[in-house]
C-alpha cells in the first residue's frame, strides 16, 4: 500500500482519501474477523501445536491475538506518515508504544503475571495506533476511524453471541466467521472498497489492467 499512498499523496490527494477510506475498511475487517476466529480457538491451536499440556497458555494467546487489529489497522496510517515523509512520526509512536509495553508489564506482571504482560502488548499496540493517527492529524487526508466501524460493531455481535451461547471452539468460529461474513455482505461500502483498492492499484475486480 505504500507506493500507492506515496504516488497518490503527490498526484491526487482525493482519490488518496478514497484508497485510505477503503484500506482501513478492509483491514479493518480483516484483522477483526482474523483475531475473533484466533481467540475462539486460542486454547485448540494451543493443544494441536504444542500439545494438551499448553493448553492453559491459550488464554495468553487468546489476549495477544487482539493486538493484531490495532496492527493491521494501524499498517494504514502508519504506511501514510512513511509516504509524507514522517518518519519521525513513526518512530515517536513506536517510542510510546514501547513504553507503554514496559510500564504495563511492571504493573500488570505481578499481579497478572504472563496474562498481565500480554495485556500490556496489546495495550502498546493501541497506542502506537493512537499516536500514529495525532500525528497525522495535519496531513491533507482525515485519518477517520468511521470505515472501521461497520466491522468493530459486527465483531462486538460475533463476540456476543459466543460469550452467551458458549458453544464448543470449532462452532464458535464458525458461527463467527459467518456473522463476519454477514456483516461485511451486508455493509454497503465493503464492496466498493475492494473495487477502489483494485482500480487503484491498477487492475479492476476482474483482474485486467487498466489505464493510467
Amino acid at each position: 500500500i505504500y507506493p500507492l499512498f506515496s504516488r497518490l499523496l503527490h498526484q491526487d490527494e482525493a482519490a488518496l482519501q478514497r484508497v485510505l477510506n477503503a484500506s482501513t475498511k478492509i483491514t479493518a475487517w480483516v484483522g477483526v474477523t482474523a483475531a475473533i476466529g484466533l481467540w475462539t480457538l486460542g486454547d485448540l491451536i494451543m493443544a494441536i501445536v504444542f500439545g494438551s499440556a499448553f493448553a492453559p497458555a491459550g488464554v495468553v494467546f487468546k489476549t495477544l491475538v487482539w493486538m493484531g487489529i490495532f496492527e493491521v489497522i494501524s499498517g494504514n496510517v502508519r504506511w501514510l506518515l512513511v509516504a509524507a515523509h514522517r518518519q519521525s512520526s513513526v518512530l515517536a509512536a513506536q517510542i510510546v508504544g514501547a513504553a507503554v509495553a514496559i510500564g504495563g508489564c511492571f504493573a500488570l506482571t505481578p499481579a497478572y503475571g504472563d496474562v498481565g504482560a500480554a495485556i500490556a502488548v496489546v495495550a502498546a499496540q493501541a497506542a502506537i495506533w493512537l499516536v500514529a493517527l495525532w500525528r497525522a492529524r495535519d496531513l491533507p487526508v482525515r485519518t477517520t476511524l468511521l470505515p472501521a466501524l461497520p466491522a468493530a460493531v459486527a465483531g462486538i455481535i460475533a463476540l456476543a453471541v459466543i460469550v452467551l451461547w458458549q458453544p464448543p471452539a470449532l462452532i464458535a468460529a464458525i458461527v463467527a466467521g459467518a456473522v463476519m461474513l454477514v456483516g461485511a455482505a451486508l455493509d454497503p461500502k465493503f464492496f466498493p472498497a475492494l473495487q477502489s483498492l483494485s482500480v487503484a492499484k491498477g487492475a479492476d475486480p476482474l483482474g485486467r489492467k487498466t489505464n493510467d
